[in-house]
């Protein structure tokens, strides 16, 4: 038999598993807990007390039917068999902008203040309201005189109050539109930075080679500099801080560079890891006939083939031992010659061929014979 009031864990174990809801703490953790309601205040908060077995501290955020609540109350320490506390439904999700970096946060918004002596809500001057969320890193960073969209109003925040553990709360006063503002998405003083890669993509990148790549960085389309960090989505090729790839196995990476303090900013580029290709160059004289007999000739052509392909090099073509006497060279462009026999001579006719480019030589050394 369950004992209501008797505070034992067995008992409240038992409540949890029947009575119990699941919920999401601080976007992470699950935890069961026991809800009650609580009659709707002056102020028309929506709050509910919360027990539970797990650990709980004011601030804390609770998901429960598809809301964001926020732990209101202090909550000292373990409570015999559990932790008791009140939670109050965020009755406005509300967009602040961090230098182009929007994160929104569950709030509630109150146009009433507490008056301990009266013991009665009172109404806030118009056009001015307190805003409450939860205290965490990323809420730490709002300042005064930031600006946000809420309620189809933009509003500015005069003050911020710290005093209350693990809550913030915001006096803010009814402000002017301004030009950057967007009044549909209620993101105040929109900002748009770009970060691209100018490399085309993609880079290829020999193996045990580097490569530097070169980005560009704008804020509402003028060129600026703010930093950036770089990563790659594996070990095929590395990149520092700079932006200097390494390439280390064969494969393709991305390469991510990000705006350090917005990861919405971002862009990427493809890049290649190669084995080291070195490629065959040869200078070639053909045919490789290198005898004439009296009174014949032969056409030559020379080239420089790279990995087997002839390109567009031409050759300065001169010819070397007997005299002309003996033989006749014509030469019809850089790249074709014809040798013709006028008559035997033991001495080899060397026609050399240099290229006009780099300088390189090839030879082919010819019989002069007689008749036979």
């Amino acid at each position: 038999m369950v004992k209501l009031f008797d505070p034992d864990a067995s008992s409240f174990n038992y409540m949890l598993e029947q009575m119990g809801k699941d919920l999401t703490l601080n976007d992470t953790t699950q935890i069961r807990a026991i809800l009650s309601s609580i009659p709707v205040n002056a102020n028309n908060h929506d709050d509910k007390y919360i027990s539970t077995l797990s650990p709980l501290k004011q601030g804390d955020k609770v998901d429960y039917l598809l809301s964001k609540w926020l732990v209101v109350s202090q909550v000292n320490g373990q409570r015999i068999v559990k932790y008791k506390a009140i939670m109050r439904k965020c009755n406005y999700n509300v967009n602040f902008n961090f230098d182009g970096y929007v994160k929104n946060f569950p709030t509630f918004i109150e146009g009433k203040i507490f008056d301990v002596q009266s013991g009665q809500y009172i109404m806030l001057p118009v056009g001015k309201i307190l805003v409450t969320l939860q205290e965490n890193p990323d809420t730490l960073a709002i300042v005064i005189n930031q600006r946000f969209i809420s309620m189809n109003s933009p509003w500015k925040i005069t003050g911020i109050d710290r005093t209350v553990k693990g809550l913030i709360t915001l006096s803010c006063d009814l402000d002017l539109w301004g030009a950057n503002d967007d009044k549909i998405n209620e993101i105040a003083d929109v900002v748009t930075y770009t970060v691209a890669f100018t490399d085309v993509s993609p880079v290829s990148v020999d193996i045990g080679s580097t490569y530097q790549t070169n980005i560009s960085m704008a804020k509402d389309g003028a060129s600026v500099t703010f930093p950036v960090t770089y990563s790659s989505d594996n070990g095929n090729v590395s990149v520092d801080a700079n932006g200097l790839l390494t390439a280390y196995t064969e494969g393709t990476s991305i390469i991510t560079v990000t705006k350090s303090d917005n990861p919405y900013v971002s862009a990427t580029l493809e890049v290649t890891a190669k084995v080291n290709h070195v490629p065959v160059v040869v200078d070639q004289i053909l045919p490789n006939v290198t005898s004439l007999l009296q009174t014949t000739s032969q056409d030559y052509t020379v080239y420089q083939y790279v990995d087997s392909v002839a390109n567009s090099d031409t050759f300065t073509i001169t010819a070397s031992g007997p005299t002309t006497t003996y033989y006749t060279l014509t030469v019809s462009d850089g790249n074709h010659f014809t040798v013709y026999n006028k008559q035997y001579i033991a001495t080899k006719l060397v026609i050399t061929c240099t290229n006009n480019r780099d300088a390189s030589q090839v030879q082919i050394s010819i019989d002069l014979r007689g008749l036979w």
